[in-house]
């Protein structure tokens, strides 16, 4: 039970049980209780949070505040209490300005809080109950279904058809497929498919697995006491500030005790002399400079918050101006997280998909950008039916918990909804008027998904799936309006297509269907799925968000650096970046995790030195975090961009750290 948790996916399903003295049965409740004294709730612990009088004595901290507190001191001595009220009034008006800016507590803990926090289903005596998450322990059995929030790290020991949502911790766009065998070779979190982790959730299928660790041993957790162990480095005007504070505090004493010695020297007396000394020294000081500052970052503060960017730091706005480095996430920052359907072909005809997201909005056009009619779209509808059938998720409105349209299931799924709707194929009473007879779900060895619906007094297969599966059971394709036989041609230009999409990192599926007529029929996979009728393809992507291209374009003629850090793979991250004009014209060098791992810092920060723009693919938080470190020991201005929990840590860590808002977590913000 002491192993190290980073190996578990290295284990077989039954090695990972016996290291952690389980069974697949589960655990007694007396060996949970046990475990649970042992290890612990399975909560993320926040550190202590400052009380609200310690945050606003804090406004106090900086060195010209104390020089004002100071010399408003000194006045009250040397009976000039005009001066010195008004230093006095300045510090508390500029505290309390600063205190009401900035008095929002740092939410990290709690957001992971409620980010995770869901009853779970474990085994227990040999049963299936359901318990509170915060009691599950190492060696627990839990059991996952579509939709769940997985509880604690996992090593998947049984499977069934399971994908899980990981963009959140991972950085992945596309809902992951998971497996029950034993990784061969170490790798980084992303690439470990027989594990899922506290934080993230099941997009389908349904799973068993063996907790490995629970609370702050979790990968999230790991993330938590970075983002909590990482100080916020002070901005470029608090560092010229300090500077010009400590100088004239110097000046100030010494122009004071020159004074004072001249004034003795004169014959002026003793108590003359000090208060002499004391004025000019108190002259010196700059009473109003502090409350001009913090009112004119205030009003940049209401500048940016008429452009739907919230500030947290008073000394954010003046960093912004000051960046030489901006370091972005790639997935629902520099994209949209949304899948969307952009190409489609059918009948020998390419088009175009307008509209982004699972908003249905949008509407399809020819390559040459010609619209299609009513008429057009219908002749099409037959394989955007087909698509819609042989899928289970749903697309929503905005509500109070989304600020968008958004997915319930799996994304991809979901994008083929959102095409359908925005073109007016679909019914909203599909299910009712086409209800489904069986299904066969999706699996990675078959690489498709059909279902079998009624359609009046007869049976429809409608089917999904990878395009060299579908084809290999395809003995017709739909042209002109009916089934025709499928030519060794047709095969060999739908894999170009196939290939020529997967080079711009779209996902392609295919669709194809069989009239299994009126008699009842038993439901057997290898009689049911043959001899279908091809119908076309799909490529869809996650695009990137309005106006990036634009913002990436004024940060070069701006001479800001321009760094990609996604935990996605590199042809994903490469694809994106040519589609915002990351490099210009030529594409950006990549760093993988593994290449990353086996720099050293020196030759890191000659790669960066080198380049105005790179991609870092495969990266985890620490890697994110090691590279924000070497920029600001190169004495960049380090911003960074994100909205996963995996940007935290980095986040805190830049001289500005930029959340985005509306689909982001709450943890990033």
């Amino acid at each position: 039970m002491t192993e190290k948790r980073e190996e578990y996916y290295l284990l077989s399903p039954r090695d990972a049980l016996k290291k952690l003295d389980s069974r697949e049965a589960g655990l007694s409740e007396t060996e949970a209780r046990e475990r649970l004294e042992t290890y612990g709730p399975n909560h993320i612990i926040a550190k202590e949070k400052k009380p609200e009088w310690v945050k606003f004595l804090l406004q106090f901290k900086d060195v010209l505040i104390i020089v004002l507190i100071v010399a408003a001191i000194m006045s009250f001595s040397i009976g000039n209490f005009r001066d010195g009220i008004i230093m006095a009034m300045i510090v508390i008006v500029n505290a309390v300005i600063g205190y009401f800016q900035e008095h929002k507590a740092e939410k990290i803990m709690e957001s992971l809080e409620r980010l995770v926090q869901s009853p779970a289903k474990a085994y227990r005596d040999e049963k299936l109950v359901e318990k509170s998450q915060n009691v599950l322990v190492p060696g627990d059995i839990v059991y996952l279904e579509e939709g769940d929030k997985i509880p604690a790290d996992l090593r998947i020991i049984e499977a069934f058809n399971l994908r899980t949502n990981d963009f959140s911790l991972t950085g992945e766009s596309m809902p992951q497929g998971k497996s029950t065998a034993a990784i061969k070779k170490a790798c980084s979190i992303a690439d470990r498919d027989n594990m899922a982790y506290l934080g993230t959730t099941v997009a389908s299928g349904t799973c068993k697995g063996v907790v490995t660790a629970t609370g702050m041993s979790t990968e999230l957790g790991k993330i938590a006491g970075l983002a909590q162990e990482e100080k916020q480095a002070p901005s470029p005007l608090q560092l010229e500030l300090a500077v010009i504070a400590n100088r004239i505090s110097i000046f100030a004493v010494f122009i004071g005790i020159v004074l004072f010695a001249v004034s003795l020297w004169q014959g002026l007396g003793l108590n003359l002399a000090i208060v002499y000394g004391l004025g000019i020294a108190v002259a010196v000081v700059p009473q109003a400079l502090p409350m001009q500052i913090t009112v004119a970052l205030s009003q940049g503060v209401a500048r940016l918050a008429k452009k739907n960017a919230v500030v947290k730091k008073l000394s954010s706005v003046e960093t912004l101006g000051s960046t030489t480095v901006l370091a972005t996430d790639k997935t629902g920052t520099l994209t949209k997280n949304e899948m969307t359907v952009k190409r489609l072909w059918f009948d020998g005809k390419e088009y175009e998909l307008t509209g982004v997201g699972y908003e249905p909005v949008g509407t399809i056009v020819t390559m040459d950008g010609k619209e299609l009619d009513s008429e057009e779209i219908g002749e099409i509808e037959i394989m955007l039916d087909a698509a819609t059938m042989a899928s289970n998720a749903e697309i929503h409105e905005p509500d109070e918990n989304h600020a968008g349209w958004h997915p319930v299931g799996d994304p991809t799924e979901a994008a083929l909804i959102a095409a359908s709707t925005k073109l007016g194929t679909r019914s909203p009473g599909e299910d009712e008027e086409n209800p489904e007879l069986f299904e066969f779900s999706f699996d990675s060895d078959r690489k498709r998904m059909s279902s079998v619906r009624r359609f009046g007094d007869k049976q429809v297969l409608c089917m999904k799936g990878a395009p060299d599966s579908l084809l290999a059971i395809s003995t017709s394709i739909f042209k002109k309006g009916k089934a025709e036989k499928i030519s060794e041609k047709d095969k060999e230009t739908i894999a170009e297509l196939n290939q020529s999409y997967a080079q711009e990192a779209m996902r392609v599926l295919a669709f194809a269907y069989r009239d299994l007529g009126a008699k009842k029929r038993d439901y057997v996979l290898d009689e049911i799925e043959r001899d279908v009728t091809f119908l076309g393809l799909m490529a869809m992507t996650d695009p990137p968000k309005e106006g990036v291209r634009e913002a990436i374009e004024q940060a070069h003629e701006a001479h800001i650096k321009t760094y990609i850090m996604t935990g996605d793979h590199a042809v994903t991250a490469q694809a994106v970046a040519r589609k915002i004009s990351l490099g210009g014209k030529k594409d950006v060098p990549v760093i993988t995790g593994e290449e990353l791992a086996a720099l050293s810092d020196e030759e890191l920060q000659k790669s960066m030195e080198a380049d105005e723009s790179l991609i870092f693919s495969r990266v985890s938080p620490e890697d994110k975090l090691r590279i924000v470190k070497l920029l600001k020991a190169q004495d960049h201005v380090v911003a960074v961009t994100g909205d996963g929990v995996n940007d935290a840590p980095a986040l805190k860590s830049a001289h500005i750290g930029i959340a985005m808002g509306g689909m982001g977590t709450d943890v990033s913000k």
